[in-house]
């Protein structure tokens, strides 16, 4: 019977995860198919043909501008064997080629979908990585191969979240995340037996693995757990070299991971004001020591994690109330990644998007601050003036004699122009 379960699960398991991707590709291919009347008329980067209705071009959905971006699935998919060929490609997880060479972004939708379960095939030939109950046993590139099919089957899996039209909200994609949340922590724990079989891999695999499944269980509101994972995972970071540059950069991910957790649970309406506060102080803690590991890093110049902990800070320093800390910050922010990333990235628009939303508030919070002290000053005026006038009733009742003086000091300033008027002559 737990022989019989475990198959079943591991059988569910891969049908669960191809029936998410099934469903991506047939939305996504509607997305990054370029309109009918423009396929004769574009080529394809790669072969340089036209478009045809038996073998339209799709879009790739990197930053890069014109024709190319544009190519035929096929080619893409058969650029994805060749980097596959290459050894030295080989060993990255993605073979070097779900990056666009031009723009160095990311290829996003159908063509990252298709590219990346081609290099799923090429992996794990016989779908085997999915299906066993133990990795105990089997040889070390086998273990590898299968490693890098499963990181890029969840790669895959993502692919829906990455494009901007089938998710038009930020609702709509955390509802997608928690849906998919499930089978990527099944996925990890897959990769967690694989990395504790394969006795090559060091702490750094685990601990990376660890912080993605913290993150997953706290998506999939399993908060105690979540947060468990990730604190004694982060410990454990601190305890190791600090000198090691693989520490450091696995020590930054596994606290901006935290981070998140921090922000989102200071967020939650069940929390108290000081909870609340508490969680906020923790993570702007954390994010100052992230962006100090970042200094060391990378001195002379910044790069897409850095501008995304930068953002994280200037968000916290904004729900502290630190409204002009947060401002300074994300104007320098969005300048780096408008130079680093390009004007249309993703981060560069989300801290656009940041950035007009607190200009907004302070400007509302001023224009209400304005009005209420336009209101007491009002008031205070209108009570000086009807002082000003009892002052005046009182005045003219006690100095009857106030018509005298004023005719008095007007003949004196006149004998005075007249002796200047003297002198002058």
């Amino acid at each position: 019977k737990d022989v019989m379960a475990i198959i079943d699960y591991r059988k569910d398991l891969r049908k669960d995860v191809m029936a998410i991707i099934d469903n991506s590709r047939i939305k996504l291919r509607e997305e990054a198919m370029v309109a009918s009347h423009e396929q004769a008329k574009n080529v394809c980067w790669i072969c340089l043909q036209h478009g045809t209705h038996n073998n339209p071009l799709y879009e790739s959905k990197c930053v890069c501008r014109g024709g190319a971006m544009i190519g035929h699935v096929e080619c893409f998919v058969e650029f994805a064997r060749s980097a596959f060929k290459d050894v030295k490609k080989r060993e990255y997880t993605y073979c070097d080629c779900l990056k666009c060479a031009t723009c160095k972004h990311e290829y996003n939708g159908y063509i990252r979908l298709e590219m990346a379960m081609e290099l799923v095939r090429l992996r794990d030939p016989e779908s085997k990585a999915l299906e066993l109950s133990s990795y105990n046993g089997l040889h070390i590139n086998q273990l590898d191969s299968m490693y890098h099919a499963i990181k890029t089957l969840e790669y895959a899996l993502l692919s829906d979240l990455q494009t901007n039209i089938t998710i038009t909200t930020q609702k709509e994609k955390e509802a997608m995340e928690k849906r998919i949340a499930p089978l990527r922590m099944r996925l990890n724990e897959k990769l967690l037996d694989i990395v504790k079989a394969n006795e090559t891999n060091t702490e750094l695999a685990q601990c990376e693995i660890v912080s993605e499944l913290g993150m997953l269980h706290f998506q999939s509101d399993q908060l105690v757990e979540g947060l468990r994972l990730l604190l004694e995972n982060y410990r454990h970071l601190l305890h190791l070299p600090q000198t090691d540059r693989n520490v450091l950069i696995q020590r930054s991910r596994a606290g901006t991971i935290l981070v998140q957790v921090y922000v989102k649970l200071s967020s939650l309406s069940s929390n108290s004001a000081e909870d609340k506060a508490s969680f906020l102080e923790k993570a702007e803690i954390l994010c100052s020591h992230i962006l100090a590991i970042d200094t060391h890093l990378y001195p002379t110049a910044q790069n897409a994690d850095t501008l995304r902990h930068y953002y994280q800070y200037a968000h916290i320093r904004f729900q502290q109330g630190y409204i002009d800390d947060a401002r300074d910050t994300l104007y320098s922010t969005v300048v780096e990644s408008k130079r680093i990333l390009g004007p249309k990235h993703e981060l560069t628009l989300a801290l656009y998007s940041l950035l007009a939303y607190i200009i907004k508030y302070h400007d509302e919070k001023k224009l209400s601050s304005s009005s209420s002290d336009a209101t007491s000053n009002n008031n205070s005026i209108s009570n000086t003036n009807a002082a000003h006038e009892n002052d005046d009733d009182a005045t003219t009742i006690s100095s009857p004699n106030q018509n005298q003086i004023k005719k008095k000091s007007s003949h004196q300033n006149k004998k005075k122009k007249k002796k200047s008027n003297k002198k002058k002559k």
